[in-house]
């Protein structure tokens, strides 16, 4: 008896589990659409790491959006180093649907990982919180998928156009 009880929490624990997840990716696609661009600089090497950074782009699909904060950064890639994050904010003003604002982190990565590297997917864990003309905040989590591109080109703005895959963990 006691294990048809036992078996029975963990399943509603994890149906729980993945309806809060679920809801926290909704909470963001619905208001906003995340793309996320990784430059690595050739020329910024030292003898264990080579530096870049990670371009965010926000385009708005809700005009009752008022600010978007990005609280965590994680990525399973344990040679890929974020630098110095706290949060970013990206303060938008009411009733600009569309517009997008971008905003950058700095990281670094080892370059014996690089010896062997071959261009893939790799993914990017980014936690945080909307807020409302309301003031009301709603968590939200997504990944976004990338890779690594050399600096040396201009950021062209049509590659931010597209649409980028954010998916739900």
């Amino acid at each position: 008896m006691h294990y048809l009880l036992f078996t029975l929490v963990v399943i509603i624990a994890i149906a729980s589990f993945y309806f809060i997840r679920k809801r926290k990716v909704s909470n963001f696609q619905e208001h906003a659409e995340m793309q996320v661009r990784v430059l690595l600089d050739r020329n910024n090497v030292d003898y264990v790491k080579q530096y870049g950074c990670v371009l965010f782009q926000l385009n708005i699909l809700d005009d009752q959006l008022k600010e978007v904060v990005i609280t965590e950064l994680r990525t399973a890639n344990r040679n890929f180093l974020i630098n110095n994050f706290e949060k970013l904010n990206f303060f938008i003003s009411p009733s600009h649907k569309g517009e997008s604002a971008m905003r950058s982190v700095g990281f670094s990565i080892y370059n014996d990982y690089l010896k062997n590297y071959k261009p893939k997917k790799e993914g990017l864990i980014v936690k945080g919180y909307i807020k409302d003309l309301k003031n009301m905040k709603r968590a939200f989590m997504v990944t976004s998928y990338f890779k690594m591109e050399p600096l040396g080109k201009e950021i062209e703005q049509e590659t931010f156009n597209r649409r980028a895959s954010s998916l739900a963990i």
